[in-house]
């Protein structure tokens, strides 16, 4: 009787029959001839399944800013042959809830390590379907001014590989704007004129992105505030933002008025033709 701790394929040049071990030491046993004492064997290493630990089939990451603090919203769609997965969040998150398939979890099953960031949820385990959606809802300290530059440190699920798209939206009070999409986001909105000004409208609101990944569905936001929604590709990066008050947008203007008005009234050429 052969037995490994590690994935072999065995088999015996006299029987070409193979077996498979595997962590649980399962072996394979020839019959022998009377006064054999070998056994000629061949190996060789079992090719593993390429596929992910984790797939990730979508994710969203919501941003709510205000005068006072900032809240996210980091919703998953995740896929695991483990009952166990960890998302890392950004070291001064503040965990407010979590939540699996739009149900809170209690705080045994999603344990947070301050140390390493590192928040561990455990998925259900009677369910047959192995997919479901992780919510992560923390607030951070962070507020506005007239010039405020952000980093965005989505949380990242630990292992897996993003099958999908992801999706970033910021929510800003109606008197602030973000200055510009930032780099490798591509942004899901367009420039409409309401009789005033340009404004941008995106396309997908949080009731449209709750039903995309399927997860709870939350209070909606202000009409009155500006609803920026990007998305990417791949990795969801670190990035960096503006947002800039009314205040800072109109001070460039109002600077150029007052100094033509200076050069009109100091400069008599310039009020004649």
């Amino acid at each position: 009787t052969l037995l490994s701790d590690i994935n072999l394929e065995v088999s015996s040049p006299d029987s070409m029959s193979t077996v498979e071990s595997s962590m649980t030491a399962t072996g394979k046993r020839w019959p022998l001839k009377e006064n054999q004492l070998s056994v000629p064997i061949r190996w060789r290493k079992r090719e593993t399944s390429s596929r992910p630990a984790v797939s990730i089939n979508g994710c969203w990451l919501q941003t709510v800013m205000s005068a006072t603090e900032r809240r996210d919203r980091f919703v998953a769609k995740v896929t695991s042959e483990s009952d166990k997965i960890f998302i890392r969040l950004p070291s001064s998150a503040q965990i407010q809830k979590v939540a699996i398939d739009g149900i809170p979890v209690e705080q045994s099953m999603g344990a947070y390590d301050y140390n390493t960031n590192t928040l561990s949820v455990t998925l259900p385990t009677e369910a047959a379907e192995r997919s479901h959606v992780v919510e992560v809802f923390y607030f951070m300290d962070e507020t506005l001014s007239w010039l405020s530059q952000l980093t965005i440190e989505p949380p990242a699920v630990v292992g897996g590989e993003s099958l999908d798209r992801f999706c970033w939206q910021l929510i800003v009070p109606s008197m602030y704007h973000l200055a510009w999409s930032p780099r490798g986001l591509t942004a899901e909105w367009m420039w409409r004129w309401n009789g005033l000004w340009w404004h941008r409208q995106s396309g997908e609101d949080q009731a449209a992105l709750e039903r995309w990944l399927g997860s709870s569905a939350q209070t909606r936001q202000p009409l009155s505030a500006n609803n920026y929604v990007m998305s990417g590709q791949g990795e969801f990066k670190t990035i960096d933002v503006r947002i800039l008050s009314r205040f800072a947008l109109w001070l460039p203007i109002g600077a150029v008025a007052i100094l033509l008005a200076m050069l009109l009234l100091n400069a008599p050429r310039l009020r004649h033709p």
